[in-house]
């Protein structure tokens, strides 16, 4: 996970936190983090950097306004504080975007189980008008 990722570089490396999030990035290989990789060469402004994916992101990416608020407070907050409120920042977001993960994966789960029903019953009752 990102913020995992991006903690355990700021704990090892203590590089530049722009150096990190690039370095990362390109590691990760994703639409979204190809993008911040692509904008960080154009700013070296982290905010300014989400914000524009975020606009960018459409819905059919699957996140929420509430989804895009959570990853852009988690990208403001990054390099405010020293290396242990860093720490702190990026395990706490961690947790929130585990739990995220896990609700929509328990969701997604449920709904496909729902659309099988669906499509099976859709299929017997064109069947059953058929005969």
């Amino acid at each position: 996970m990102f913020s995992e990722n991006i903690a355990s570089a700021i704990r090892y490396q203590g590089a530049d936190l722009y150096y990190l999030i690039e370095s990362e990035s390109r590691q990760m290989n994703t639409s979204f983090t190809k993008k911040i990789t692509a904008y960080l060469q154009q700013t070296t402004n982290i905010k300014e950097c989400f914000e524009k994916i975020l606009q960018e992101i459409s819905f059919s990416h699957g996140l929420s306004k509430e989804d895009k608020s959570v990853i852009m407070q988690f990208a403001v907050k990054l390099g405010t504080t020293d290396t242990e409120g860093q720490l702190n920042h990026c395990q706490y977001y961690q947790k929130i975007f585990s739990g995220k993960a896990r609700r929509l994966h328990d969701e997604s789960l449920s709904k496909s189980k729902l659309y099988r029903s669906l499509g099976f019953f859709s299929g017997l009752a064109v069947a059953v008008v058929l005969v």
